[in-house]
């Protein structure tokens, strides 16, 4: 059987999800077939400022990650240009329209990483070394070896009442909704989908070192973190969820309970023979 996200036609994301039965090949060579370089390219570029923030990219500095970035959405817009020198004749006047847009995309593009290294230079002391998330916790003083001992019922919200306390939520007011990243999405304006909302509490408690993923600074265990997120958020539509990962299910058993997710997380066990 084969679980995906239902994306409308317009190509938005829903709370919705298909389910069709598919050979694991086929879905495989389906996605080969239709995923373009310049989309994995994009989505990797992407990436890169996350991977630093958690301790990656050491000796890259921040105008290295954004000149990647600009290049990569560069190379987006060039391929939807591309795409409608096959339609223009169908549809007059959609190439210049299409010019002007993606020009416009750009420069907002450009725009945003700008601001966004701004903001983030006023507290980063040595960004070839950076590390968002170690930053993060030494600032918290708050380690794995305390957040794991807390038990169940009710995990998040007993780490919650840990922070809430501490310098940076207790003097912002912050609630809990916006302490796991599941408020109201300033970006589309909608409340988030219940799968959003998994992806996004699962990962806050990699953050703060709640059973969380080892050498994420690691291209390879930084995608495997990353899918590992997915994977939490995909099960929400599922009865069963199997792993034999003890820190995954930690963290998505405490997800799950704290948004009422019903799908009941089995550790798999594999004994010697």
């Amino acid at each position: 059987m084969h679980l995906q996200i239902f994306v409308t036609e317009s190509f938005k994301v829903t709370d919705n999800a298909i389910l069709k039965e598919l050979s694991p090949f086929d879905a495989f060579e389906n996605y080969c077939k239709n995923i373009e370089p310049v989309y994995e390219a994009m989505e990797k570029s992407t990436a890169q400022s996350l991977l630093k923030f958690h301790g990656g990219r050491i000796g890259s500095d921040l105008d290295e990650i954004n000149r990647e970035q600009i290049d990569s959405f560069g190379s987006l817009m060039n391929y939807i240009s591309d795409r409608i020198d096959e339609v223009k004749d169908l549809a007059p006047g959609i190439d210049a329209a299409v010019s002007t847009y993606t020009k416009e995309m750009q420069n907002s593009f450009n725009e945003a990483l700008a601001q966004s290294t701004a903001e983030l230079r006023k507290h980063i002391e040595d960004e070839f070394n950076y590390s968002g998330v170690q930053t993060y916790r030494d600032h918290m003083k708050v380690g794995s070896k305390q957040l794991n001992n807390i038990k169940p019922p009710n995990v998040i919200e007993k780490i919650w009442e840990i922070y809430k306390e501490l310098d940076g939520y207790r003097d912002n007011n912050f609630l809990i909704e916006q302490f796991l990243g599941v408020s109201k999405n300033p970006i589309y304006n909608r409340e988030m989908y219940l799968h959003e909302k998994v992806t996004s509490a699962y990962n806050e408690l990699n953050v703060i070192g709640y059973y969380p993923d080892s050498k994420m600074k690691n291209d390879r265990r930084f995608t495997a973190a990353m899918s590992d997120a997915g994977h939490a958020a995909i099960a929400s539509f599922s009865h069963y969820l199997f792993s034999r990962d003890a820190a995954f299910i930690h963290k998505t058993r405490a997800v799950y309970e704290y948004l009422h997710v019903k799908t009941q997380v089995i550790e798999v066990i594999i004994n010697d023979v």
